[in-house]
């Protein structure tokens, strides 16, 4: 009935607990390291070929990605009230992000590229099928809205001043087009806040 104080919980009883960003991080931080690693490697000639493609990749699909899932994998599930990330969630993200960084290491853009691409839409699909359960009273609609708001705040079509001005400013530079282009992916992505 009651908790044990004096009783610590171990790592992975804490990872299963929902939070998924004691994994994620330490793994983030050393996708990073081998990620900077590479131009120390090239320069030494231990790498054959040039770091220029593969840094980045490793750097934006291995090792932002970890903090990323593992911020949203344990702050979303209590913003929204709903079910936690479980152990096998995490190990399985963690997993293929050392998978997706051992691709590009190993100079396989294309099929560590195809794999982050599953893991995203894997995840987008999971949380969203976590959240369709949940009270939208708790915030899942007000973050909605509020992206879409932005989103068309951005895009010059509501009524606010920062919508006009933006506009303005673009109509100016006269690259409106390429600049609605990344505003209307960017309100798309505020729109799918919820979900993760």
């Amino acid at each position: 009935m009651f908790k044990d104080l004096n009783k610590k919980e171990g790592y992975f009883q804490l990872i299963a607990a929902g939070e998924p960003y004691r994994l994620l991080f330490p793994l983030g931080a050393f996708i990073g390291i081998l990620g900077v690693l590479m131009w120390p490697l090239f320069v030494w000639h231990f790498m054959k070929t040039y770091p220029g493609a593969t840094h980045p990749r490793v750097m934006i699909e291995g090792f932002l990605t970890c903090f990323v899932a593992g911020f949203l994998g344990t702050a979303l599930p209590r913003l929204l009230d709903v079910p936690r990330v479980t152990l096998g969630e995490t190990l399985g993200v963690a997993g293929t992000i050392s998978g997706i960084t051992a691709l590009h290491y190993s100079v396989r853009t294309l099929a560590g590229d195809e794999l982050f691409f599953l893991l995203f839409l894997v995840l987008v699909v999971a949380l969203a099928f976590r959240t369709m359960d949940a009270n939208p009273s708790h915030g899942a609609l007000r973050l909605r809205g509020t992206g879409l708001d932005c989103g068309r705040d951005y895009l010059g079509g509501g009524d606010s001043a920062g919508g006009a001005k933006w506009a303005r400013r673009q109509s100016k530079n006269h690259s409106r087009s390429v600049s609605v282009l990344n505003f209307r992916s960017a309100s798309s992505a505020f729109s799918f806040l919820p979900v993760f």
